[in-house]
């Protein structure tokens, strides 16, 4: 069974290390016997839509809160019994909060927004090559009408 971050080539077995979801073509090439495989991994943003937590700063400010709860436990915890393993558990959630605050300025200062905007240009761009939105038709992909050659 493949870990989360990890999607096998099925021509040879080869694992790629992926993060959760990418974006970008999810026509892959193997890396060590270089067929193509469809990953599903890599979202194709024009059809598939972005992570949500790209779109919305509720997740970090979710993660802030309760990060921040449990940051204050273990703090409490380590000077009240005097508990290392809380000390560290401690400052691993406030670099927790303290990455969870920078995703959140990125979201507000629009960092987020115009990579999402960068990623759909160069998504619908690879999708108005026909030979691509036939690949992407042979592997099973749905593509919407827009897409579609017949309607140009």
């Amino acid at each position: 069974m493949s870990a989360k971050n990890e999607n096998i080539c099925p021509a040879c077995g080869s694992r790629d290390k992926t993060n959760m979801y990418m974006y970008g073509s999810p026509i892959r090439k193997c890396s060590r016997c270089g067929k193509e495989y469809l990953n599903s991994k890599f979202r194709e943003v024009a059809i598939d839509g972005f992570d949500p937590k790209t779109e919305s700063p509720s997740s970090s400010i979710k993660a802030i809160l309760g990060l921040t709860l449990l940051s204050a436990f273990c703090g409490a915890y380590a000077y009240k019994r005097g508990s290392i393993k809380m000390s560290i558990m401690f400052v691993v959630c406030v670099i927790a909060v303290v990455f969870y605050i920078v995703m959140l300025f990125r979201y507000l200062l629009g960092f987020e927004k115009r990579l999402n905007e960068r990623e759909l240009k160069k998504s619908e761009e690879r999708l108005r090559d026909k030979n691509y939105v036939e690949k992407l038709q042979q592997y099973g992909y749905k593509i919407p009408n827009k897409y579609l050659y017949d309607n140009f």
